[in-house]
């Protein structure tokens, strides 16, 4: 993907921050942060069915209680975050698939 197919990305995606970002970099601006993240880690679950010693899930190191998340959470932080980030990655500690309402 060409840097002006990534552009034209970003604007049909309503990311008109980040191009502005970009384009502040080009000119030599530093320190400027998009005022939206590019991407979000969404936790359907924080608990896994293997034992990996080097998971904090896997290895009982996770301070957090177990819990699955509701559909309801998931809609309402996605609902939040549409048009604002390109991508969302659909796990971090635990297996997302024991979560029932995954796919849905």
């Amino acid at each position: 993907m060409t840097k002006l197919e990534k552009a034209l990305m970003l604007f049909r995606k309503k990311r008109f921050d980040f191009v502005l970002f970009k384009f502040g970099e080009l000119l030599g601006f530093k320190g400027i942060t998009p005022h939206f993240p590019l991407f979000l880690m969404v936790e359907p679950t924080n608990v896994c069915n293997l034992r990996c010693p080097a998971c904090p899930t896997g290895s009982g190191k996770l301070n957090r209680p177990k819990r699955m998340m509701r559909f309801e959470e998931y809609k309402r932080i996605i609902d939040q975050v549409k048009n604002k980030v390109i991508g969302i990655a659909l796990w971090n500690y635990g297996e997302p698939f024991l979560n029932k309402n995954f796919c849905k």
